[in-house]
């Protein structure tokens, strides 16, 4: 799962801070691609973003990563 438009991401981001059917969507698919290992892989995205200065992503993907979680019934890393 690639996402190219960077400020369409930050602009969902930007928009609804609590509930967000985006994320949701997000959630959704790295599931879908991912599965088992999609809060980890989420996570690491998150991380990377993190590493390159870009804090906002790096939120994104862990609020993406928590998402997940709740989806699937797991417990924070």
């Amino acid at each position: 799962m690639i996402f190219r438009n960077v400020g369409l991401v930050r602009r969902l981001f930007h928009r609804r801070m609590k509930t967000d059917p985006d994320i949701l969507a997000i959630a959704r698919a790295a599931l879908g691609e991912f599965g088992s290992k999609a809060a980890e892989t989420m996570d690491k995205r998150a991380k990377a973003h993190e590493l390159a200065g870009d804090d906002e992503s790096a939120e994104l993907w862990r609020r993406v990563a928590a998402c997940v979680r709740d989806m699937s019934g797991k417990t924070s890393p």
